[in-house]
């Protein structure tokens, strides 16, 4: 039995509301400069959106479709690409696209920790943020 004493505290970073929006705009504007207009969904631990946005050339389902993506990547912990692509090749996980808040489509991806805390001291600096559109579902 493990005293409490003994208890090692689990720390989690949570990303405040200004991150949340950086991350989307700065999502938007990279896909904006790269011709390929976009919607993006940032989800906060609980798997609820913290911030959304959709280019207004994008169809409004793609905001529905970007946060099934965001929840698919976050409650799996894999890209929704590789969990697609997993599930079609494991007859016991095809079925998986039955489940309403599962997308596999391809652009879903999870964000760590880590990348948050830098991403968060960036945004603190005022610094500008770049994300490789490729890393996101473009529409």
């Amino acid at each position: 039995m493990v005293s409490l004493s003994h208890a090692e505290l689990k720390t989690a970073y949570i990303m405040d509301l200004n991150t949340a929006n950086q991350l989307a705009e700065n999502v938007m504007q990279t896909c904006q400069k790269a011709s390929k207009p976009a919607a993006v969904t940032v989800l906060d631990q609980g798997g609820n959106v913290l911030a959304s946005q959709r280019h207004e050339s994008v169809g409004i389902h793609n905001l529905t479709a970007s946060q099934r993506k965001a929840f698919t990547a976050y409650s799996t912990k894999t890209s929704t690409l590789d969990f697609m692509r997993h599930a079609q090749k494991n007859p016991d996980a095809q079925n998986l696209n039955t489940l309403d808040e599962l997308l596999l489509l391809g652009g879903g991806v999870k964000t760590s920790s880590l990348a948050l805390l830098v991403l968060q001291a960036l945004v603190a600096l005022n610094r500008i943020i770049s994300v490789p559109y490729k890393a996101f579902n473009i529409l």
